[in-house]
């Protein structure tokens, strides 16, 4: 557990806020809200599709069609989304961005990778490890400001953060109550460098992954958080 000397080379590092690039997007097969995929979401989208070890974008057509959403109230309704495409299998995720090709993606991580506090992770040139960042007391309950941290080539990023609470004695458990994965990894954008997607749900009952491209990166940063899809369960 390398918690100690973690904490001191994040509180140092430059934390990279979560902030999307709209020319980048992020969608998946499902059926979803009204406010998570909308019927202007039709069209040609680049899906990310993976064959044992080895990940591909395929040029597809996706179809959104108004369901009923279990949600409401009224059974008539539609206001429910249902996103599907042409592609097969269906792909991991559907992308949308101006650095993406056809073909196949360098791949060094093509199934999720559980990350757990202080255990570090390597995929390719960049190591993913969860440190503790802060912590407080509230109630009986402590609660804990959790970041990621990644490094590669003597550079280090701050690229997300999590929430954490331990009661008692036991663990630190995430808030989201499953440990966060690294859901994707390899080269989208063609640059010969990691790019990858990211769960980063904060509450059970959410969908979270976000998409970090290389490429997009400012000075001094690995990668840059450029889309985000968001999905609340029933």
């Amino acid at each position: 557990m390398r918690l100690l000397p973690l904490l001191i080379v994040i509180a140092s590092a430059r934390f990279v806020p979560g902030e999307t690039d709209s020319s980048f997007r992020v969608l998946r097969v499902g059926t979803f809200h009204e406010d998570e995929a909308a019927l202007g979401d039709e069209g040609l989208w680049y899906a990310l599709i993976v064959s044992g070890a080895d990940s591909y974008l395929q040029r597809v057509r996706v179809s959104v069609k108004p369901v009923h959403d279990e949600l409401d109230d009224d059974p008539s309704s539609l206001t429910g989304r249902l996103v599907t495409s042409d592609a097969r299998p269906d792909p991991l995720y559907f992308l949308r961005g101006k650095v993406f090709e056809e073909g196949r993606v360098s791949t060094v991580g093509a199934t999720p990778v559980e990350l757990a506090i202080g255990k570090s992770v390597v995929l390719g040139s960049v190591e993913f490890v969860i440190g503790i960042l802060d912590s407080s007391l509230v109630g009986e309950q402590r609660q804990y400001q959790l970041v990621l941290q990644l490094s590669s080539g003597g550079e280090q990023q701050a690229a997300a953060t999590y929430t954490g609470y331990r009661d008692r004695d036991g663990p630190i458990q995430f808030a989201s109550e499953h440990n966060p994965e690294v859901l994707w990894a390899g080269d989208l954008d063609g640059d010969g460098r990691v790019d990858f997607l990211l769960d980063t749900s904060d509450h059970y009952n959410v969908e979270e992954s976000t998409l970090y491209l290389s490429t997009q990166a400012p000075g001094g940063s690995l990668v840059k958080e450029v889309a985000r899809f968001r999905a609340v369960g029933c």
